[in-house]
This record gives structure tokens, sequence and C-alpha cells, in this order.
């Protein structure tokens, strides 16, 4: 079970941290921000399957590869905005977090206008046709 080593690998990285913050409050920062790497990197393996079925859905009912390529990108940006703002935010550098969050933001927005203006094409079809 994936979660066991999750859950293990943040709580002995958080009880390790709360340890040391007392005396070394720079080294429980280095202590969270390791085991974050650490989780994220753990969490690519299962990525590759939920990447691997999406694109099986959409080959199975003829969706365009560039727009399942499009979202795939925007959650992949929505997950390491939210990784480094969380970062920011046990570093306590609140208003960094807010700037990185809304550079995801904004990225996540340049990213998704080609499927945006695809759907309003189709919707401006759609309605020419009725």
């Amino acid at each position: 079970m994936e979660i066991l080593r999750f859950a293990g690998l943040g709580v002995t990285a958080a009880v390790l941290a709360l340890m040391i913050r007392s005396t070394h409050p720079s080294m429980a920062l280095n202590i969270g921000i390791a085991a974050g790497i650490l989780l994220f990197l753990a969490a690519l393996g299962p990525l590759r399957g939920i990447v691997d079925f999406v694109e099986n859905i959409a080959n199975r009912y003829g969706i365009d590869a560039d727009y399942i390529g499009v979202v795939l990108k925007v959650i992949g940006v929505a997950y390491i905005a939210e990784f480094a703002v969380q970062i920011c935010k046990d570093a306590g550098e609140n208003a960094v977090a807010g700037k990185v969050e809304l550079g995801g933001k904004v990225l996540m927005l340049s990213l998704s206008l080609p499927v945006m203006g695809a759907l309003l094409e189709l919707i401006g079809s759609l309605l020419r046709t009725i």
C-alpha cells in the first residue's frame, strides 16, 4: 500500500522537524523541504499510470492528443505550484507563496487558452447550425 509509505515518510519528517525546530529552526525547514521533495518524487511513479489511462481513454474516444497534453500540463503546473506554495508557507514567506500561487494560475490560464478557443469555436459552430 503506497499510502503507508507516503504517510510514514510524512509523519516521520514532521515529528523529526518538530523535535529539531526549537534548537535548529533552519534544519527543521530543510527536513520539511527534503521530505516534500521525496514525497513528490515518489508520487511520480503512480502518476505515469494515470497519464497512460487518460491517453488510452482519449485515443478510444478520438479526443485530440494536443488537448489531453494541455490538460495534463495544467494539472502538472497546479501540483508544482501548490508544492512550492506550501514550501514558502512552511518557511513563513506567505507573501512569496501568494505570488507563486498567482504565477501558477496565470500560467494555467495561458496554457488553457488554445483549448478554450477550440471550445468557443465549437459552440459558435453549433449555434450557427441551429
